[in-house]
C-alpha cells in the first residue's frame, strides 16, 4: 500500500485526478477494491485528491483546449462518478459569452471546411458537427444559421 501511496502522491501533485480514476488504475495493477478505497480516503485526507478541484479544472481545460460543450462535459463527468450538484457548479462557471465565441469560432472553422453549397445541408452538418461535440442542439443550430447567413451576407 505505501508504494502505490507513494506513486498516486507523485502523479497528484502533477495534475489533477478524481477518485475513479485512480481506483480504475489501481484496479488494473491488481490491487484490491478496499486496499484501493484506502489509499484513495488517504490521498483526499492528505489533499492530493479534490473532487470539486478536479471538476473545476477538467471543465476548465476541456471546453478551452477541446471546445466541448456542456453537453459533453457533463456526460465525461458523470462516467467519473461525479456528483451532480458538483458538476452543475461547475458548468455554471463557464463564461456564456466566451461559450458563444468558442462556439461560433468552431462552426466558422466547420464551415471552411465544407464544400457544401446547399444551405440547408451545410446548416445539418454544422449543427450535427457542434452538437456532437457537446453543444446543446437549439443553440448550435441557431449559431450555425447566424453564421451561413453572415457568409452569405459576404459574399
Amino acid at each position: 500500500m505505501e508504494h502505490w501511496l507513494k506513486v498516486w502522491r507523485n502523479k497528484a501533485s502533477r495534475r489533477e485526478y478524481c477518485p475513479a480514476d485512480v481506483m480504475d488504475s489501481l484496479q488494473k495493477n491488481g490491487i484490491e477494491a478496499s486496499v484501493a478505497q484506502r489509499i484513495i480516503d488517504t490521498l483526499k485526507k492528505e489533499g492530493y485528491i479534490d473532487t470539486i478541484r478536479f471538476t473545476k479544472a477538467f471543465v476548465n481545460d476541456k471546453h478551452r483546449f477541446n471546445r466541448w460543450g456542456k453537453r459533453r462535459l457533463k456526460m465525461e463527468l458523470r462516467q467519473r462518478g461525479i456528483d451532480e450538484e458538483i458538476i452543475d457548479e461547475a458548468l455554471q462557471r463557464i463564461d456564456e459569452s466566451g461559450y458563444l465565441v468558442t462556439l461560433d469560432r468552431l462552426l466558422e472553422e466547420k464551415l471552411r471546411s465544407l464544400r457544401e453549397t446547399d444551405q440547408r445541408a451545410l446548416l445539418y452538418k454544422m449543427t450535427t458537427f457542434a452538437t456532437n461535440k457537446g453543444y446543446e442542439p437549439a443553440l448550435a443550430r441557431e449559431r450555425a444559421g447566424m453564421i451561413i447567413n453572415q457568409q452569405k451576407q459576404d459574399l
